[in-house]
């Protein structure tokens, strides 16, 4: 349209190269678009032995989440339970107990019992029954060094622990105020965009009767592009942040 009315004399060229301009831009968001969406679709069929088509792998578009967070101390409970650097810093605490133990056990005498038979050839011979008990007294070996050592893996353990607490609580509390900050702005942006296809409409009808010309149309049309792309952006930024979340914590949000 631009290019008749420029031929025809009814608008300058500055209009139609800008209107140019606007769509190599947009034919180039397009295609790198595309590119991301290959290279995403390639990181799903990689979880699969035989995907077949990568390009027929679609995701499914969610509806905006309205699923209530948990507290930080509920999703820091939830971290303890279910992350696998705190089970394994437990299991090396509880196996640190079991050496301290180990160690504590050998001031108590470990008698052994043998029992067995004994001959001999001395005035004829004779074949009889032998039973001895013997206990390992310790008089130097107390096992100070293996005690030492175990109290020192545990405390170790420990310390480990509570830095990863104190890190965890900092990191959880941080990525869920992001949750809630991204969802409200996604949602606030929801809500004044409402009326974007409406304003299309409007822009569409006014154009048709002769009451606006072809500018305001593609401005009304750029503007709704703009919008969704944004709205797009935001949907998008407030979903990984919540993958963060659950990734930190363990808790799926559903």
């Amino acid at each position: 349209m631009l290019g008749r009315r420029e031929a025809a004399g009814e608008s300058a060229g500055y209009d139609r190269l800008r209107a140019e301009r606007e769509v190599a831009d947009v034919e180039s968001a397009i295609a790198d678009a595309r590119a991301r969406r290959l290279r995403a679709q390639g990181a799903v069929a990689s979880f699969f032995t035989d995907a077949g088509d990568i390009t027929a792998l679609v995701a499914a578009v969610p509806p905006p989440a309205t699923t209530a967070l948990p507290d930080v101390d509920q999703l820091l409970s939830r971290a303890e339970t279910v992350r696998g650097d705190w089970a394994a810093l437990r299991q090396e605490i509880d196996a640190s107990r079991l050496s301290e133990r180990a160690a504590d056990r050998r001031l108590v005498p470990d008698p052994e019992v043998v029992a067995g038979t004994k001959s001999s050839n001395t005035a004829g011979g004779d074949v009889g029954s032998v039973v001895s008990v013997h206990v390992a007294v310790p008089l130097f070996d107390r096992g100070s060094p293996e005690r030492a050592m175990a109290r020192a893996r545990r405390s170790q353990a420990e310390s480990r622990v509570e830095s990863l607490r104190a890190s965890l609580r900092a990191q959880i509390a941080a990525t869920r105020a992001e949750v809630v900050e991204r969802r409200d702005a996604a949602g606030r942006y929801r809500a004044a965009s409402s009326d974007i296809d409406r304003l299309e409409r409007i822009a569409q009808v006014s154009y048709e009767a002769g009451e606006r010309g072809i500018l305001e149309l593609l401005d009304a049309l750029r503007s709704g592009s703009v919008a969704r792309a944004r709205q797009a952006e935001l949907d998008a930024a407030a979903r990984r942040a919540e993958i963060e979340l659950e990734f930190l914590s363990g808790w799926e949000i559903r």
